[in-house]
């Protein structure tokens, strides 16, 4: 699926040509009553200010064109007419664009005639609500946005229909994540579990860089099925720094025959997960957000203010707050692999999160090499310069390995104050290429203190949600 996925990404920049040189799109027109897409739901779901993005007034704009008459263009779903449409729709202005439709009968509409905008509109919504005849469009386009829009709104409308609710509270784009965790600190949001109808890769990195652990849970409403994110923010969580880690004789040992990765086989780690635990909350919906998080690096949108170092106040708005900007990143997603004899045998997902590193998810499949990925992790994390290792939820084996709970307010405070300070996520130069982790893990115990090794140790089960 993420081979599609990059393919229509590559494709999209190739239609650069069309919209130098304009373009015609054939479209069928034909009749159809749509129910309105109420993006006021938003706002009467969401427990925060819904933020009057781009991507809202986008959003605003298709929802009012939807609601004109009853007749739709539908249109062959290629990456060119798809692009061709999103322009006319949501970019006609731009005076580089010339493009048109020519409907059935022939006739020529220009795409800045509102007649053809309303009509793409409504057929883009009816065909999205069509979900037994999915649609995909590039990562990060306009047209993935309200996708993602109108399936939410979707699943919205049904539970305020039936008059369901969730009993946690609910978080969405549009909402300013920093001052969902300002209110943590604050202790006005008890809750450590919120829900977001929002599978969407750059929403999750969003939640995420605020100290979120983002899994999932499936939710079925009146026949409508869907993920929906459970971000959680742990009343005490699990963190340790790197050196602290204590190291088994077993691990010792084991690194004679064992070698450590990084962002080699990020696919083969998601399936690793997967085929360990089951689906659980790992839906081939989040894998394909998570693998979107890491190949597609570089593609990430912000407009989050930003908080004043380690402490509780924000960085005040500038003039250019709500405008969308892309820029370059370091991969935040990452992979770590271990391998034996050329075979996959441990491995986890984590987050890169300034000098924070958190593990997200993992799996072993051989005896200790769960145990030896942790130690040699938290072996690169030390040569790196990591100054916290946040490993989620408590739960016994991490303690045993050395980890300690943190309090909410404490841990909010802690990523503060490491998550602008940037190191790099890498095996070290002298340990890469090698063929074993024995010198990586030999050098760490003499850099943190040989005394760590233990007789017994953490039995690192394959942690399948945290």
């Amino acid at each position: 699926m993420i081979d599609e996925e990059r393919s229509l990404i590559k494709s999209w920049e190739s239609c650069k040509c069309v919209k130098k040189s304009g373009a015609r799109l054939e479209c069928k027109r034909y009749e159809k009553e749509l129910e309105p897409l109420e993006w006021s739901l938003l706002k009467s779901f969401s427990i925060l200010e819904v933020e009057n993005s781009e991507r809202l007034k986008r959003l605003k704009k298709f929802a009012e064109l939807c609601k004109t008459g009853n007749a739709c263009y539908s249109i062959e779903e290629t990456v060119e007419n798809q692009f061709t449409r999103e322009s006319i729709i949501f970019r006609a202005n731009e005076t580089s664009l010339d493009s048109s439709t020519t409907s059935k009968d022939g006739s020529e509409v220009k795409g800045s005639d509102p007649k053809a905008k309303t009509m793409l509109s409504r057929g883009l919504l009816d065909r999205i609500l069509d979900t037994k005849k999915k649609l995909v469009f590039p990562a990060n386009s306009f047209s993935a946005q309200i996708q993602k829009d109108v399936l939410a709104l979707n699943f919205l409308q049904t539970m305020e229909n039936i008059g369901s609710c969730m009993k946690i509270p609910i978080v969405i784009p549009y909402n300013r994540v920093s001052d969902l965790v300002y209110l943590y600190q604050l202790d006005v949001i008890q809750d450590e579990t919120m829900w977001s109808p929002y599978v969407e890769s750059e929403f999750m990195r969003t939640l995420f860089s605020h100290g979120f652990i983002t899994i999932a849970v499936k939710a079925n409403l009146m026949g409508v099925e869907k993920v929906i994110l459970l971000p959680k923010m742990h009343d005490l969580r699990c963190c340790m720094k790197p050196q602290d880690i204590i190291v088994t004789r077993k691990v010792k040992r084991i690194s004679r025959k064992l070698k450590i990765t990084i962002n080699t086989s990020f696919q083969e780690v998601i399936k690793g997960i997967s085929d360990s635990h089951g689906e659980d909350w790992m839906y081939p919906e989040m894998q394909l957000e998570f693998m979107k998080m890491h190949y597609l690096n570089g593609m990430y949108k912000t407009n989050e203010r930003k908080w004043s170092n380690g402490t509780n106040k924000m960085e005040s708005k500038t003039d250019h707050e709500n405008n969308e900007t892309f820029q370059k990143n370091e991969k935040t997603v990452v992979s770590v692999e271990v391998w034996h004899e050329d075979k996959l045998v441990a491995g986890e997902i984590g987050f890169v999160n300034g000098s924070m590193y958190t593990s997200i998810s993992g799996f072993h499949r051989m005896n200790n090499a769960g145990n030896f990925q942790l130690v040699a992790l938290a072996a690169i994390l030390y040569f790196n310069g990591f100054k916290l290792w946040d490993l989620g939820m408590e739960i016994p084996y991490k303690i045993d390995m050395g980890a300690k709970t943190v309090p909410r307010r404490k841990f909010i405070k802690q990523l503060n104050e490491l998550k602008n300070t940037k190191v790099k996520f890498e095996i070290p130069a002298k340990y890469a290429g090698k063929s074993n982790g024995e010198e990586l893990i030999s050098d760490f115990l003499k850099a943190v203190g040989g005394d760590k090794v233990a007789a017994g140790g953490p039995n690192k089960p394959g942690s399948g949600q945290k």
